[in-house]
């Protein structure tokens, strides 16, 4: 295709540049946007880019400044600069369009380079080239589109008095709320009370040993955040979406899971089943089901894309350690696949709740509730979250360490108190909140309906 052939409007580019000459003050709203490859001729490229210099360097950028800049620095072209900025001076423009002419300008280079990108992609797919695969054309092109879309949508510098105008709405908003949290509900009023909910920007780290049920947990928040209407993306990449739907169902049909698993129901359990997952349906949930070993990269596009598709609230993660992302070790790795689900949280101003497995390391503590060490060697986890949370239920530990001696009546009444005690119940231990404190909030836990639940008992969330 002929450079001219690809979307453009010579005008939009001219009236941009003669609102930018009439009005250096306008070029402080619209830098963010337009940057210098965004148009489409290059006579106009060199003007911008030198009103960008002359304005940042606190001169002033008009007809008479460029003319001198252009004397002194000819452009290799044919056109008479000198008389083509007068005509610029003389164009008819309204600086107050000048927003409009930017967006416009976004909008046809992101269509140009659109159709460069197609266009190489279908060149690379034509060629047959042994060492590079349908797939790989594949993922290059999506990886040129994220490129694109990525590049100049970086935070923008925000004064003193706009941060604080935010915070504060923030703040009045949950205040005009009856004092109630500033993110999204969890559906665990203690767990709410603590955190703060799940807050934009923020990452949440989920961290347990298998069996603990966090996978449960989390898609019990999901369930419940989406019921409110709230739109919610996850990424299962250890569990398909049916199964996933299978967990929300014997929670919403009480109902247990191995029997929905296995088909084995009566008609009033089939019944209801029926109607958990016909509730399921219309909730706002988007599950991206990838296997293990899918590239960080690759789920921040596919976040961005959620982002823009069905505004969603909030990104579950399940599990943090079946990503993959290039790196020499396995350190390295960990550590870039946390800068980048952090990154997507900032970027799209939602919270990123991030399931992750512990070592084997736990099991041969004689106490083995998890502790922040237990992430000290998974990269730089700790430091990129804004909350860490493990899971732990004492229960599942009672039942496997009943004393061998039967006859050790002492040790067997304290086996048999422990299972009491725990039966049932979960512990969240938060031990990292940027936001608030630190500390322990129980939960009902009944695994068998894949649920969690408050728990009001003494001494909990204190």
């Amino acid at each position: 295709m002929h450079p001219n052939e690809l979307p453009h409007n010579e005008e939009i580019e001219m009236a941009f540049i003669a609102a930018l000459m009439a009005s250096n003050k306008a070029y402080y709203y619209v830098s963010d946007t337009v940057r210098v490859e965004h148009f489409h001729f290059q006579i106009h490229a060199d003007i911008y880019q030198v009103i960008t210099d002359l304005i940042n360097a606190g001169k002033q950028a008009n007809a008479v400044t460029l003319t001198n800049y252009f004397n002194q620095h000819p452009l290799l072209t044919d056109i008479d600069v000198r008389a083509y900025l007068g005509e610029l001076q003389s164009f008819l423009v309204t600086v107050i369009n000048i927003k409009d002419y930017a967006e416009q300008l976004e909008d046809l280079h992101l269509r140009r380079e659109a159709i460069r990108a197609a266009q190489e992609a279908t060149e690379r797919a034509l060629s047959i080239d042994l060492e590079e695969t349908g797939r790989d054309v594949i993922e290059g092109l999506e990886g040129r589109l994220y490129s694109i879309i990525e590049k100049g949508t970086e935070k923008k510098q925000r004064s003193t008095k706009e941060v604080a105008q935010s915070a504060f709405k923030s703040l009045e908003e949950a205040y005009k709320r009856g004092g109630e949290i500033r993110g999204l509900s969890t559906g665990f009023i203690d767990v709410d009370r603590r955190m703060g909910g799940l807050c934009q920007t923020h990452l949440i780290i989920l961290a347990a040993r298998p069996s603990m049920g966090k996978t449960a947990l989390a898609i019990n928040m999901a369930r419940k955040i989406a019921s409110d209407g709230i739109p919610v993306g996850v990424f299962s990449l250890e569990m398909s979406p049916e199964m996933l739907h299978d967990r929300m169902a014997a929670d919403l049909a009480t109902v247990d899971s191995e029997c929905i698993n296995q088909g084995r129901l009566n008609e009033d359990e089939f019944i209801r089943c029926r109607n958990a997952y016909r509730q399921i349906e219309n909730l706002p949930i988007i599950i991206d089901e990838n296997s293990a070993g899918f590239p960080v990269e690759k789920l921040a596009a596919k976040a961005r894309w959620m982002k823009r598709k069905h505004n969603i609230k909030l990104i579950i993660v399940d599990y943090l350690q079946l990503l993959s992302a290039r790196a020499e070790s396995k350190v390295q790795e960990v550590t870039k696949i946390s800068n980048t689900l952090k990154a997507i949280a900032r970027d799209l101003d939602i919270p990123v709740l991030a399931l992750s497995q512990l070592s084997r390391a736990v099991e041969q503590r004689e106490d083995k509730r998890p502790q922040l060490s237990d992430l000290r060697e998974s990269g730089s986890i700790e430091q990129d979250a804004d909350i860490v949370a493990f899971l732990y239920r004492d229960e599942y530990y009672a039942e496997r360490e009943k004393p061998q001696n039967n006859s050790d009546l002492k040790a067997i009444e304290a086996w048999e108190a422990r299972k009491e005690a725990s039966y049932g119940k979960a512990d969240l231990i938060i031990s990292k909140n940027r936001a608030g404190r630190v500390g322990t909030v129980g939960l009902s836990a009944q695994l068998q309906y894949m649920r969690f639940g408050n728990l009001a008992k003494e001494g909990y969330a204190a």
